[in-house]
């Protein structure tokens, strides 16, 4: 009985949550390509006027701008650029130049346990160059900009009901 109270609360309350919910919707015109935020998410913007670049979560939603990190207020139509990081690149950036410094350590660590002659094999270098230069090519393609002129498009979605 207790179980099926909590478990009805608990639908009940993010019911509630969601009935006035505002979303900021990026998207490409023609294609069904967008990228949805909501109030919390972190967003970089690049204003059109003297290319000020504010980061931060969005703290409000509002009907034509949002507000971001409590004080930064900002307009659909004076955003130019939005910037996005992929999670996916980063981590895996990271991981290749990690797995390169982690390779050349250990294979120089062996090689002065093992007195070997050259200390680090040129097998070694070729490996780890290859890591390294992987990983710092992968640093570049992190953050991607979505232009507005270059037919993205922002978009506020308002799923709140009407007052009467």
């Amino acid at each position: 009985m207790k179980f099926r109270f909590i478990l009805g609360a608990l639908i009940f309350l993010t019911s509630i949550q969601m009935m006035g919910q505002k979303l900021l919707v990026l998207e490409k015109a023609g294609t069904v390509k967008n990228f949805k935020y909501k109030i919390g998410d972190e967003i970089s913007v690049e204003l059109v006027r003297d290319k000020i670049i504010f980061t931060g979560p969005i703290t409000e939603i509002k009907d034509s701008g949002l507000v971001i990190d409590y004080y930064n207020e900002v307009k659909l139509c004076e955003i130019s650029k939005i910037f996005r990081k992929s999670k996916f690149l980063r981590y895996f950036s990271r991981a290749s130049i990690t797995a390169g410094i982690f390779y050349f350590s250990l294979d120089a660590v062996n090689g002065v346990i093992n007195n070997d002659s050259p200390v680090i094999a040129e097998s070694t270098l070729i490996a780890t160059g290859a890591l390294l230069g992987t990983g710092f090519l992968m640093r570049q393609f992190v953050v991607r900009k979505y232009d507005m002129k270059d037919k993205w498009r922002l978009k506020i979605l308002d799923f709140s009901f009407p007052a009467d």
